[in-house]
């Protein structure tokens, strides 16, 4: 039978849309091979089903590829990416895992869990790995040598919450050398928390090996790259190789560990870095002058050293600062680069807490803070760190201690809307600047343990923002401004030991800080103190007043009293001193010794006729 024409012509488009639906569904299915593998780890995993997000909604009824945490090849329906972060795993992870059997996996983040047991050695097995996150998933004991197998890393996180006492990954045998030494693609490698047995020099030559010989892979769009060996033993010196190779590096992390000597004067004229954190180490020395180089940093923290240095003016031309921590350390003499305008128009966070600086509190660098102010430059965003976005989609996160609300905080994801001050535990000195007035957009002010004197400006009252204000232990005067009363965000106030008088301002928010906000002011008065303001206080300068003149008067009573007091009661004394007193005034004025002589001798007429 023949078919017509017209007939073919209607069945063509039809069938082809019809297959085209039929392979498109059949690729987008899971495999049952992977369907298998998958079902198998869950069932040997332990998880808290009420707390999973993931695990407690696979099941064989339903196409794995479409499974919370899965991720499949379009073409083939291989699983190439499985996501089981804070799914509230305790066990269940050995080498015979059906995990080390998907063997097509090229992103695995199993990530903030407690698996409390030792890495297994079939992560070897997962030979296309390109981004391997167990940061925080509670994997304890040796990292195995077959690491180093996993060649087309890019990405490799083994950092770790670290609790003194805790149990920890290691890098001792093998050692640091050993892992780094063939994972040649590594852009970012994050050992943060990890035991490494390895020097500066030695961890330095391993990582020259791969660092400097990094190539990408255009179609997973890798530019920034991120070291971060931060809350480790290393100690002995930084070595200057790592700063010599860190043409590309983004972030370079080494806090809390035992560094010590002074910072290598070597950063590269080209380098990128946006992030160098060497806070909690025992660094001495300089800020050196070659980080000048690095035009494009955003966040410097050297707090916790023991570093002996000016205010930073050589950074004065980075614009780009967001972050910049000096805390606990030796830094003296003034504040502020007075001979450049514009001075880090983008800073959010400074901590010059606990140095040895002094001087008054400089106007003309406080102008150029714009990243404090609200309702600044809107480019000038506060939210997200685009810069550093890793490879499994997250970002990059910079974290800084400040104290908040009288405490030390760990601040992460520190580049939002956040935004510090804390000149604390220095020797300024003067008035506080009515120009703080204008950073509208400060969540925390902390001036306290200072010598400032003076009023407290009323234009604090613009600070709609401050959650925080801390100005005790100074030695500021007058009235507590009304401003203050209406500040409705500020939940901690620290006015204490200053010399305050008057009646504490009324308002709904200032009266409910307790006492001790107000303690070692004299002359204040009201609620929350138990002092009433019905009879007049006298301030302490007014009283180092009265005592001066008291002194005085003291002084002049009796000086005089030692005068006055012989010439009435002794007349040797009188006669003396009156003879004495008569010559000198005739020799000043002889007409009246004549005067007096006419007068002597009529009282000596008078008393002969008596």
């Amino acid at each position: 039978m023949k078919i017509p024409l017209f007939t073919w012509l209607f069945l063509i488009p039809f069938l082809t849309i019809f297959f085209g639906v039929n392979v498109f569904l059949v690729s987008g299915q899971c495999r049952k091979d992977q369907q298998s593998l998958l079902l198998q780890l869950k069932n040997t995993l332990v998880f808290d089903q009420s707390l999973s997000a993931k695990l407690v909604k696979w099941n064989s009824t339903s196409d794995c590829c479409e499974w919370p945490g899965i991720t499949c090849d379009e073409g083939s329906g291989r699983v190439i990416s499985l996501d089981l972060s804070f799914e509230s795993i305790t066990g269940g992870l050995d080498d015979s895992s059906g995990l080390f059997s998907l063997q097509f996996l090229q992103s695995l983040n199993l990530s903030f869990n407690s698996f409390d047991t030792a890495l297994p050695v079939g992560f070897a097995n997962l030979k296309d790995l390109i981004s391997l996150n167990l940061s925080s998933a509670g994997f304890t004991g040796q990292i195995p040598n077959d690491f180093s197998k996993l060649t087309k890393l890019v990405s490799l996180d083994l950092s770790a919450l670290s609790f003194p006492g805790g149990p920890a990954l290691k890098l001792e045998k093998p050692n640091f050398a050993t892992l780094v030494q063939n994972l040649t693609h590594l852009t970012e490698l994050l050992l943060d928390g990890v035991n490494i047995s390895a020097h500066g020099n030695d961890w330095c030559k391993a990582l020259s090996s791969s660092l400097p010989n990094l190539k990408f892979q255009n179609s997973l769009q890798i530019t920034r790259k991120v070291l971060d060996l931060s809350n480790n033993s290393l100690n002995g010196t930084i070595p200057s190789c790592l700063i010599e190779r860190i043409k590309t590096l983004r972030v370079l992390n080494l806090r809390r560990n035992n560094f010590d000597g002074i910072i290598p004067d070597k950063f590269p004229r080209s380098c990128e870095l946006k992030t160098l954190d060497l806070s909690g180490n025992n660094l001495q020395g300089q800020v050196p002058k070659s980080l000048a180089n690095c035009t494009v940093l955003e966040v410097l923290d050297l707090g916790n050293n023991q570093i002996n240095d000016s205010f930073p003016c050589l950074l004065k031309k980075i614009s780009s600062f967001r972050v910049l921590v000096l805390r606990n350390n030796m830094f003296s003499g003034l504040i502020g680069c007075p001979q450049i305008k514009g001075t880090w128009p983008r800073l959010q966070i400074v901590d010059l807490a606990f140095n040895h600086f002094r001087g008054n509190l400089p106007n003309i660098c406080l102008k150029t803070w714009e990243g404090m102010m609200e309702g600044g430059n809107r480019n000038l965003e506060h939210i997200r760190y685009d810069p550093l976005k890793l490879t499994n989609g997250l970002y990059y996160q910079d974290s800084v201690t400040v104290t908040f609300k009288g405490l030390e905080l760990e601040l992460v994801k520190i580049l939002t809307v956040f935004t510090s001050a804390d000149f604390s535990s220095n020797n300024f000195e003067g008035p506080i600047p009515d120009v703080i007035g204008q950073l509208a957009g400060l969540h925390v002010f902390n001036l306290s343990h200072n010598a400032l004197t003076g009023q407290i400006p009323s234009s604090l009252g613009n600070l709609s923002q401050l959650e925080s204000l801390d100005l005790s232990y100074n030695q500021l005067s007058g009235q507590i401004p009304q401003q203050l009363a209406s500040m409705t965000f500020l939940s901690v106030l620290n006015l204490s030991y200053n010399r305050l008088v008057g009646q504490i301002p009324t308002g709904p928010q200032i009266q409910t800080f307790s006492s001790d906000s107000f303690e070692g002011n004299p002359g204040l008065c009201g609620p929350p103190l138990n002092l009433s303001c019905n009879h007049t206080f006298v301030s302490n300068s007014d009283k180092e007043i009265d005592w001066v003149f008291l002194s005085a008067g003291l002084g002049y009573i009796f000086g005089l009293g030692i005068i006055v007091l012989p010439l009435m009661f002794c007349k040797r004394w009188s006669t003396w001193y009156y003879t004495h007193v008569n010559r000198v005034i005739f020799r000043i004025f002889p007409q009246l010794e004549k005067r007096s002589k006419n007068l002597g001798r009529r009282a000596q007429r008078n008393r002969r006729r008596q």
